[in-house]
C-alpha cells in the first residue's frame, strides 16, 4: 500500500467521522442563526432572553466539543500515519532481512555441497597415498630382498673368483717351477 493509499484512507476514516458528527454542525449553524435572528429583532422578552441565553451556552458547549473532537480527529489521523509509516518501515525491514536470510541459506546450503564433494575429493586422496604408501612399502620389501640376493651373489661371485684366482696362481706356479723344454 503506498503512502498516497494510507493517506486516502485516513481522509476517508476523518470524513466519516464527521460525517457521524455533522447533526452536531447542523444544530450549531441554526442556533446560531437563530441568535443572530433573535438578537437583531428590538423587543425581547425576558423568558426568551433565558430561553436564549441557554441555548447559546448550549451551542458554546456544541462548539467547544466539536473542536474537540475535530482536535481529537486530527490528532488521532497523525498519529495512525505515524503507526502505518512505521508499520511500512517494519515491513521493508522484515522483507529486506527475509532476502538476506534466503540468500545466506542458499548460500550456506552451496557450501555444504562444496564441502561434501571437498570431504569425498580428501578421502579419495587419502586411499591414493594410502595406496601408494603400502607400493612403496611392497618396493622397499623387493629392493631390501634385491639387495640381500645381490650381497650373496656378490660374495659368491667374489669367493668363486678367489677360488679361480688360487687355482690360477697354482697353476701359474706350477708352470713357472717347471723346466723349460
Amino acid at each position: 500500500m503506498s503512502w498516497t493509499d494510507i493517506i486516502l484512507q485516513q481522509l476517508n476514516i476523518r470524513d466519516e467521522v464527521q460525517d457521524k458528527e455533522s447533526p452536531y454542525f447542523h444544530a450549531f449553524t441554526v442556533l446560531s442563526n437563530q441568535l443572530h435572528n433573535h438578537t437583531s429583532q428590538s423587543e425581547i422578552g425576558a423568558s426568551e432572553l433565558l430561553h436564549w441565553s441557554v441555548i447559546s451556552r448550549e451551542n458554546h458547549r456544541l462548539k467547544q466539543e466539536n473542536t474537540d473532537l475535530i482536535a481529537s480527529l486530527n490528532q488521532s489521523a497523525i498519529n495512525l500515519e505515524k503507526a502505518e509509516m512505521a508499520l511500512s518501515s517494519e515491513i521493508k525491514t522484515k522483507k529486506s532481512l527475509e532476502k538476506m536470510l534466503a540468500r545466506s541459506n542458499t548460500k550456506i546450503d552451496n557450501l555444504g555441497h562444496e564441502l561434501k564433494e571437498k570431504d569425498k575429493a580428501i578421502e579419495i586422496i587419502n586411499d591414493e597415498i594410502l595406496l601408494h604408501q603400502i607400493q612403496t612399502n611392497v618396493l622397499n620389501d623387493k629392493v631390501a630382498e634385491l639387495s640381500r640376493q645381490n650381497e650373496v651373489l656378490v660374495q659368491r661371485l667374489m669367493t668363486r673368483a678367489q677360488v679361480e684366482a688360487e687355482k690360477l696362481n697354482d697353476a701359474n706356479e706350477k708352470v713357472s717351477k717347471k723346466p723349460p723344454n
